[in-house]
């Protein structure tokens, strides 16, 4: 899932909404390359984010190249899919990098849940990120900001890339966001 984006302050989308949020801005920066198991990924930042969510899902990957440099999906909510009145109607899974959802009796439609949640596949900026997803748990509170990047690597002579998405309302494969997370915080402790 994605990201379909007012521009507003931090604190006036927050207040806005009353609740979590996602920000994102248009952003040109530097490739990042990260080196893992001799493989060089590059990393091209599209946006900057923020976000204030509710995890409600989470689902670890290891194998293969994917899994090297995105090593957690995180279902995240935000918005009034965290107020109790719609914690409990609606239900998230996640299988094969995507993410369903389904409910019932539910006072949100269909595209409001698409658009106040996402499956995101997390980049760890660092190891002391990284340690902060291995505690990241289905409820738990998290404030996390980096960039939303494209992930391209070469294996042998092939050359491979992943886009991520940059629209708040599209679905299925490319509608993930790729989250390079540089600050994370997890029910009031913090890693950078």
């Amino acid at each position: 899932m994605v990201i379909l984006l007012t521009i507003v302050s931090a604190a006036g989308a927050y207040a806005a909404t009353g609740g979590p949020v996602f920000i994102q801005q248009p952003y040109e920066g530097p490739v990042i390359t990260r080196i893992i198991s001799d493989v060089t990924f590059e990393l091209t930042p599209r946006a900057t984010f923020s976000i204030d969510a509710v995890v409600k899902g989470v689902k670890p990957y290891s194998d293969g190249q994917f899994g090297w440099i995105m090593p957690y999906d995180l279902v995240l909510t935000w918005g009034k899919l965290t107020e109790p009145a719609l914690i409990h109607c609606i239900n998230y899974s996640q299988s094969d990098r995507q993410y369903q959802f389904s409910y019932t009796g539910c006072p949100a439609d269909e595209y409001y849940v698409r658009t106040h949640s996402t499956n995101a596949h997390a980049v760890p900026a660092n190891e002391q990120i990284a340690e902060g997803m291995r505690q990241i748990r289905i409820d738990s509170q998290v404030s996390m900001a980096g960039y939303l990047v494209d992930i391209g690597w070469k294996s042998g002579m092939m050359r491979y890339w992943i886009n991520t998405s940059l629209l708040r309302d599209d679905t299925g494969i490319g509608g993930c966001e790729i989250m390079y997370i540089e600050r994370l915080t997890i029910d009031g402790t913090t890693f950078q």
